[in-house]
């Protein structure tokens, strides 16, 4: 699950037509998926 989860954070970026607000609360779901497989 771990390479999973740093996958997605190396290919996380801002979709078009997305909100900043909606941009950074997908942020603060993956970095709660990196705290949960131990990532720091």
């Amino acid at each position: 699950h771990r390479v999973a989860v740093t996958r997605r954070l190396h290919e996380f970026k801002m979709e078009p037509g997305t909100t900043v607000a909606a941009h950074l609360d997908r942020l603060d779901e993956l970095v709660v998926a990196m705290e949960a497989v131990g990532e720091q």
